[in-house]
């Protein structure tokens, strides 16, 4: 992503020249397609206040940059870009817009996708792993694990982990919806191509959905029948890296300490910053702070306490 540039999209609304921190917010959600207020805000405006980062959101909204949709009719928003959104950065970064589409498919899976990738990595990743998204792999014009933007189908998400020489992946499948047992034949038989994948870690809605998933799997993949793991999506929207494998070899075994055993081990792992300024830091939060940010919906603004919303402000 350049941090500088003079490309300016105009047209009938007001011309906005993005800063380098505004940058940053629309390249992440090109890649995560959807996030939360509290998400944007924690990794790209909390230098400032709630206020302030709202206030600023929303004049990208106003001026066509982002698109701000309601939670299935509740409070809850999902922030994600619009066209102008997306023509800028792609002209900015020579991406192509064809294959993207301009809106996420579906804003629920696809927010639950992107939180459960990020999950305690939310702020800042180890070195030697990487978060790659199902959009950048539909981006990209070369393979990424094997897979390509013409694949008829993606994982939601791909953790990589570079272990000297050697990467390994493992791959996300976020189930919220039951498919027919020859869509999960087609899916599974699918990963046997992909060498490169290590596991397959599926979060699912329901006991009777994951044994549907497993009884597939064994009867039709040529991974070992450990490969493919399974956690339960209520303890996960709950809980998210905290939530512990269905598997009976990992019934105690958390999804964090699953990913973090990929990791190669030091005293003191460098870190890198995922959204946070150029040559700045950023502490890891607790679990229930990267949970709340994540997945609340919410916008955390207090009304005004200077006159209430139904009545007029005061004359000067």
């Amino acid at each position: 992503m350049t941090s500088a540039s003079s490309v300016t999209i105009r047209g009938n609304k007001k011309a906005v020249m993005p800063s380098a921190r505004d940058r940053a917010m629309i390249e992440f959600l090109w890649n995560h397609r959807v996030a939360s207020f509290r998400t944007l805000y924690k990794l790209f405006y909390h230098e400032s206040s709630l206020r302030t980062c709202y206030n600023r959101l929303y004049r990208f909204r106003n001026n066509g940059f982002l698109s701000v949709e309601s939670d299935d009719g509740t409070k809850g928003k999902y922030f994600t870009l619009d066209k102008r959104g997306l023509a800028f950065f792609a002209k900015e970064n020579g991406r192509d817009l064809q294959p993207i589409g301009s809106r996420p498919q579906s804003f629920k899976h696809d927010h639950l996708s992107s939180a459960i990738l990020l999950g305690d990595w939310f702020t800042e990743r180890p070195y030697g792993a990487t978060l790659i998204t199902e959009q950048e792999i539909l981006s990209s014009s070369q393979d990424i694990a094997g897979f390509v933007k013409t694949d008829s189908r993606r994982p939601d998400g791909l953790w990589q982990f570079e272990i000297g020489q050697v990467k390994k992946y493992v791959a996300l499948e976020v189930e919220l919806h039951p498919k027919s047992e020859s869509d999960y034949v087609e899916i599974i038989k699918s990963y046997d191509n992909y060498y490169a994948i290590d596991k397959i870690v599926w979060v699912v809605r329901g006991q009777g959905l994951i044994e549907k998933i497993h009884r597939v799997s064994v009867k039709h993949s040529s991974f070992k029948t450990s490969d493919h793991l399974f956690l339960s999506l209520d303890e996960v929207s709950k809980q998210l890296w905290q939530a512990k494998f269905k598997n009976k070899t990992m019934i105690d075994v958390s999804l964090a300490e699953f990913l973090n055993s990929y990791l190669v081990k030091q005293e003191h792992p460098p870190r890198k910053s995922l959204g946070n300024s150029p040559g700045k830091s950023c502490q890891t939060p607790s679990k229930q702070f990267i949970t709340s940010d994540l997945l609340n919906l919410s916008v955390p603004l207090n009304k005004s306490a200077t006159y209430t919303k139904n009545e007029k402000p005061p004359n000067p």
